[in-house]
């Protein structure tokens, strides 16, 4: 992989007023967020519609913008004192975050959520041309490729031009069969040793 996206991480936060739910004295912190997450799923929404924000060079196209929502282990008989959002935005060089961002922002002070945010770097990319990227191809003998998740290239690249490589696939991570098989990685031997090889040579 000559190149992959790199990602904005956004915590969004709400707080309520713990109590048992049956005295109406509490406050939960689910209500506020509401307004907001109504908002950003518009955006999630127009990432998969509007090609001003897609990457054809990429599959899919379209950044990823994804939510999970922690209430910190509430239990069901308990107004929740906090609820936490988090939002993953993935997206390549070509991509400009700004609108997003600015989406992301507006939106919560709007629903008196607290927003902070974490940069992964930028995006890398190499060119087909680069030196790495042709001596990486040339030893597996396949074609460099761009691909829609994140790896430590959007921070190692400060150091030395990136790119991936190795064994895997990428439609078994993060699933509940998540695994690496045996034949990948014997299959990936013959192409590190040369690789090292010529690197040292």
């Amino acid at each position: 992989m000559r190149g992959h996206r790199a990602n904005i991480a956004f915590t969004c936060v709400a707080t309520g007023v713990q109590a048992h739910s049956s005295t109406g004295r509490g406050y939960n912190a689910n209500w506020k967020p509401l307004p907001f997450l109504i908002e950003t799923k518009a955006m999630f929404e127009r990432l998969r519609t509007d090609a001003s924000l897609q990457d054809p060079e990429y599959d899919p196209t379209f950044s990823d913008f994804n939510l999970v929502i922690d209430n910190h282990g509430t239990a069901i008989n308990v107004t929740v004192p906090k609820a936490t959002a988090r939002i993953k935005f993935r997206y390549s060089p070509k991509i400009d975050a700004t609108p997003v961002v600015e989406t992301v922002r507006a939106a919560a002070p709007r629903a008196g959520v607290e927003v902070s945010e974490a940069r992964e770097g930028t995006p890398p990319e190499l060119p087909v041309d680069h030196p790495v990227v042709r001596l990486c191809a040339d030893v597996p003998d396949t074609a460099a490729m761009t691909a829609p998740y994140g790896a430590d290239a959007s921070e190692l690249q400060a150091i030395a031009p990136c790119i991936v490589l190795g064994p895997g696939d990428i439609a078994e991570a993060h699933t509940p069969s998540e695994k690496m098989h045996i034949a990948d990685l014997t299959a990936a031997l013959p192409v590190f040793m040369p690789l090292a090889a010529r690197v040292a040579g």
